[in-house]
């Protein structure tokens, strides 16, 4: 039998479905083999005819993946029942002529999401899918081995066979930085004569972007590798994934005027509108005003460049925009779940690289003009600004590699120091910076002309020297009562070496890396430094990654600036003329991701947006989890200027979790890195992008794990990170059930005392959970009319005491355990299964006002688990009881992501049992609210199992609807073209959200 895991449900829970108890077995059984051939064989037959019917191909599945706002779950309830989205997307796109490259991008990323689905089931069961098959750690650091396979493939194409000695770069200007390293190194081959020479020889261009680099005996094959990655040569995705498709074939059937025309902001009930109304308060506001720039900005470049007429009929750049269209149109109604919001972002990005794709709207001189008007270059004085263009290369370590020589040979020093402060700390530099500048170089200048010295001849002009450093360092060192470095900090530093360098003819020379900054220090920087900068004193070399905040928290195309800010001297000239010819062989522009680039770049104050908004999350965090008081844990380190802090690892320090079921006790010891809920927090390399990430990183020769905090809501990051604010300060101890419930009562009992309730008369815990949950939420003051704009409101971060979060901090972390170290069998019972009971119900009973969906799927999570140990059990009574549970629980907590595989949790002979009601009601419950082919895929799913009365019985359910066509998503998705995914009247979405609010209403 093919065991089909489902997002969701814990690993345990479906191990457990697959192989019920040996009572549940023998009432499952039919009378005969021939008896089950037979009833499989009906039921399947069934089942193809539907399928059928329901039009489930491609075209048809994509006409309502990301339809319309409510119908996002059920996209994402496909994505996570073996309908692969971004699988779907690209057989879409490949099948229009000339598409096939811009398909094989699609789903691309830089840094792909660390958290495998058994380790984040809930996370990831509750988004929708962009997997790629050259998805890879860091495609920088580590190219996975499909990339790797694709470069080889490419490379014996072209005749290429001895794979040992190969590494492949993405330049010419990536080779040559590898080859002169390794010369300097030692390591040149015999008969080396100049690097211009060797690479005519020995580099292969295989396709734009792509080149194989054979390094001969003598050079060295890993240092070449480790040099490739630290000079930024590591080939793109974009340039592996495909070969140029070319010319798209016109399709008259499409009108991308009219398309455009949908878009605009001017149009009533336009997207980009829709996006800005989200309250400046919510949590999701900086995004979606991103968004909604970014959408406005695609429109009038494609108008302005008169590229909506030359690709009027171009049906590559429809798809893109009709589902861009769509994916925006729904991200508002998404604003209440920041994992989805987030995952309806990065799935328009993907639809604007397609758009930007198909159309190519930008060149070099568009890019450098959106680059000029970043870090503050437009408001040098004129004759500081002549040919100071900012140049573009692969990565944000190509350009400070590139800056880091270019800073040598304008300094005439092979040796580049930090800046001091004036308490003669050293300003920090980026940590991979400190490695290439100590790579080995040639005899400096400097050496040479102390040398000449000594020999009687005349010294030439000394220089003020080369030095390094950076706005903000991304591994702070502080507790985070000051910023590490301050803009006024670096000008100290570089006036105070000014001031002793005076004796000296030649300009200092400082490489300035400003990926990270806040808004208005580059402007500042440069302001405050213009008058020696003017008088020759001083060059300054500015570098910046564009693949961190820049890139407006998506991680999909890599990038990175070199720009010189001096007077135009001869030595200048030479310098940007070097540079000017770097751009050339990196050609960057060429590839697809390019423009995307571009089209970020050109939304830049975006990037101050999101991360101030991360700045104040995590300014929330340390107030709320990690203050250091009241047995709260503290960070080890944050700069308050910056939206990431540190934790350290102490591999010594450990809690041991108690567990008690009827089975008996259950001890293990738990490290403090368990307390981060990887549902929450997403393990990633890299940084910047919209949500919250971790990542290991070097403290003072310690490891620690780094936090870079997204755009969260204060109720989703108050549930990430309050239990281990709490238990990473506490010293080896017990955890368990029993000390859950005390800290519980005592969240419980605060509460009530910041919210006393109005009567006297007892109340239950449904009823006190409710009162808190609701007196926390902000009163909603929205002056715009209809549900959505009030919901909102109350979302926003206006918020105090956010006390049921906590509470299901607590529980969520500890039910996480309990669902991944005992099956539910062993949960029938016992002293832990009895407090499970006192908290579970209550807490789902009060309607959980304020609680994320992550937070209540979650909880859900728990409570299935604990209805399955019921419905497992050999007592028919606890069989019926569990399965009421269920489906009370789902109508008290409606619309969650994995409601529909609460039908999986159901053993056939409980399902059997059930009398008439309890069948509608499951039916009525689990099944009809999700779209056709989710109910298509869990028929399938139990008819694997053998659960073939519960199957007939959806399967009867979902013919019946699809006769009377209610509740179907199919029938909104109407269409006036073809391919053209249509959107969801604004009256028939806050119909539905009026439902859905009158039934979570306790």
């Amino acid at each position: 039998m093919t065991r089909v895991t489902h997002a969701g449900l814990p690993q345990t829970s479906l191990l457990a479905a697959d192989q019920p108890s040996t009572l549940l077995r023998s009432q499952s059984l039919p009378a005969s083999r021939a008896e089950t051939a037979a009833q499989q064989a009906r039921l399947t037959d069934r089942l193809v005819s539907l399928q059928r019917s329901s039009h489930s191909g491609v075209q048809q599945e994509l006409q309502h993946l990301l339809a319309q706002s409510w119908l996002y779950q059920r996209t994402q309830q496909q994505s996570s029942h073996g309908s692969d989205f971004a699988a779907l997307r690209r057989q879409q796109l490949a099948g229009i002529r000339g598409g096939e490259q811009i398909a094989s991008q699609y789903g691309l990323h830089f840094a792909q999401e660390g958290v495998s689905p058994r380790a984040a089931d809930l996370r990831q069961g509750s988004k929708i899918a962009l997997r790629h098959p050259l998805d890879t750690d860091y495609v920088r650091v580590k190219p996975s081995t499909a990339q790797l396979d694709r470069c080889l493939a490419l490379y014996h194409a072209r005749g290429g066979q001895d794979d040992d000695n190969i590494i492949f770069v993405n330049s010419r200007h990536a080779a040559k930085q590898i080859v002169k390293q390794l010369c300097r190194d030692g390591k040149a081959p015999e008969h080396f004569t100049t690097t211009a020479d060797y690479l005519n020889q020995h580099l292969t261009p295989l396709q734009p972007g792509l080149f194989a680099l054979y390094l001969q005996d003598g050079l060295a094959i890993e240092d070449g590798q480790s040099y490739c990655e630290h000079f930024g040569g590591a080939p793109s995705l974009y340039a592996t994934s495909g070969t140029d498709s070319g010319p798209v074939a016109s399709d008259h059937a499409v009108d991308n005027i009219q398309l455009l025309q949908q878009l605009k902001p001017q149009q009533d009930g336009s997207v980009s509108a829709a996006l800005r109304a989200i309250p400046t308060d919510h949590a999701m506001s900086a995004l979606a005003g991103t968004a909604a720039a970014l959408i406005d900005s695609l429109v009038a470049t494609l108008e302005e460049k008169g590229l909506d007429q030359r690709h009027r009929h171009n049906p590559l750049l429809a798809s893109g925009l009709q589902a861009l269209h769509a994916v925006a149109d729904s991200m508002p109604a998404l604003s209440r779940n920041s994992g989805q919001f987030i995952n309806a972002y990065n799935i328009l990005m993907e639809e604007m690289q397609v758009c930007l794709s198909a159309s190519r709207p930008y060149t070099l001189h568009d890019f450098h003009q959106a680059a000029a008007s970043t870090g503050g270059h437009h408001l040098l004085p004129p004759a500081l600004r002549q040919d100071s263009e900012v140049r573009l290369f692969s990565s944000g370590m190509a350009a400070l590699s590139t800056g880091l020589n270019l800073c040598r040979k304008l300094a005439g020093s092979s040796k580049v120091d930090d800046l001091l402060k004036p308490s003669g700390e050293k300003i920090a530099s980026y940590y991979e910076t400190d490695i290439i500048r100590d790579y080995p170089q040639q005899a400096s200048l400097l050496s040479r002309a102390r040398t000449s010295l000594k020999a009687g001849l005349q010294m030439p002009r000394l220089s003020g020297g080369a030095f390094s450093a950076t706005l903000h360092d991304s591994i702070p060192s502080q507790k985070g009562h000051r910023p590490d470095i301050t803009v006024d900090t670096l000008v100290g530093a570089i006036n105070s070496k000014l001031a002793a360098a005076s004796r000296f003819s030649k300009p200092m020379v400082v490489m300035l890396d400003t990926t990270l900054e806040q808004r208005g220090e580059v402007d500042s920087l440069l302001h405050q430094l213009a008058k020696p900068l003017q008088q020759g004193k001083l060059r300054l070399i500015l570098c910046k990654s564009l693949q961190k905040y820049a890139n407006l928290g998506c991680g999909k195309a890599m990038g990175g600036t070199v720009a010189l800010a001096s007077v135009n001297d001869q030595a200048a000239q030479r310098a940007r003329q070097s540079l000017q010819l770097a751009e050339r062989d990196v050609n960057w522009m060429a590839g697809n991701e390019a423009q995307l680039l571009t089209h970020l770049l050109r939304q830049h104050e975006r990037e101050f947006d999101l991360a101030d908004h991360a700045k104040q999350n995590l300014d929330f965090v340390t107030r709320t989890c990690f203050h250091g008081m009241a047995g709260h844990a503290q960070f080890d380190a944050h700069d308050p200027a910056m939206p990431y802090a540190v934790l350290l690892r102490d591999d010594q320090s450990y809690h041991t979790l108690h567990l008690t079921h009827q089975s008996g006790e259950v001890k293990v010891d738990v490290g403090m890195a368990a307390y981060i809920d990887h549902n929450y927090v997403n393990p990633r390399a890299g940084f910047g992008y919209a949500d919250t990430t971790i990542s290991s990183a070097p403290l003072n020769g310690q490891t620690a794990s780094r936090l870079f905090i997204g755009q969260e809501s204060h109720a989703e990051l108050t549930e990430a990170f309050y239990l281990a604010g709490r238990m990473m300060q506490q010293p080896h101890c017990q955890w368990g059930w029993p000390q859950a419930r005390q800290l519980i009562d005592a969240l419980v009992n605060e509460g009530l005392r910041q919210h006393p309730m109005a009567s006297n008369r007892p109340s239950t815990l449904a009823q006190k959970l409710n009162h808190i949950g609701r007196q926390e939420l902000p009163a909603s003051t929205s002056a715009q009319p209809g549900m959505l704009a009030q919901r909102q409101q109350q979302e926003t971060d206006q918020r105090s005491g956010f006390t049921l979060n906590k509470i299901t901090s607590v529980i969520n972390l500890l039910g996480s355990f309990t669902r991944k170290l005992s099956g539910p069998e062993s949960w029938q019972r016992g002293p832990d299964r009895q407090l499970l009971d006192e908290l579970l119900p209550p807490l789902i009973q009060s309607g959980l006002p304020g609680v994320s969906s992550l937070g209540r799927s979650s909880i859900m999570a728990l409570h299935t688990f604990l209805c399955r140990a019921d419905m497992i059990s050999e007592d028919p009574a606890k069989q019926q009881a569990g399965l009421q549970r269920l489906l009370d629980a789902s109508d008290r907590l409606p619309g969650l992501p994995q409601q529909v595989d609460g039908l999986l949790a159901i053993p056939e002979p409980v399902f059997a049992a059930a009398d008439k009601a309890t069948k509608e009601h499951v039916i009525n419950t689990l099944l009809l609210p999700a779209d056709m082919p989710t109910r298509l895929s869990v028929i399938g799913n139990l008819l694997a199992r053998g659960k073939h009365q519960l199957a007939e019985h959806c399967l009867t359910a979902a013919e019946q609807s699809l006769d009377r066509g209610a509740l179907k998503p199919e029938t909104f998705s109407q269409t006036s073209t073809p391919g053209q995914i249509a959107t969801l009247g604004q009256q028939e979405r806050l119909d539905y959200l009026r439902q859905l609010a009158a039934r979570r209403q306790p």
